[in-house]
């Protein structure tokens, strides 16, 4: 008896900590579901793409990123969300606005034709905004 009081008490104190959401985070990879079956897709290879893309916008001078993929429990088949998080800093030559709007339109453009995802939630913090690139100067 004194088992089974044990095992249910145990039972009952993963359940208090647990976070009964209905989805799980992936990070390993997204699994995008084709025609011709299940590709999966590395959230490393998701980052490496953001970061280019990001890099390519003019008046990023930085950018720190982290990508998570959500998938549904309830429904394994459908796609995952995937999460974005950007820490831009901007060069002082550009609208912090305009340069987040681009970057967006750039990554969602890029993660739909390379990748094949649609729902992906961008958020873009501006970190810094620095000064005009100066040459580094020379430690005699």
């Amino acid at each position: 008896m004194a088992l089974v009081m044990f095992l249910v008490s145990i039972q009952l104190f993963g359940l208090t900590f647990s976070s009964g959401k209905k989805t799980r985070y992936d990070k390993e990879a997204v699994v995008i579901h084709g025609a011709m079956g299940d590709v999966r897709i590395a959230i490393e290879a998701i980052k490496n793409l953001v970061d280019k893309t990001t890099r390519s916008v003019h008046g990023v001078r930085d950018v720190k990123e982290r990508v998570t993929a959500e998938v549904s429990k309830s429904s394994p088949t459908a796609d995952p969300v995937v999460h974005i998080k950007l820490r831009v800093i901007l060069g002082q030559e550009n609208n912090a606005a305009d340069v987040s709007d681009e970057i967006q339109k750039k990554v969602r453009e890029q993660l739909t034709n390379f990748v094949g995802l649609r729902d992906v939630d961008i958020e873009i913090t501006v970190e810094n905004i620095a000064n005009t690139a100066t040459a580094k100067q020379r430690v005699v």
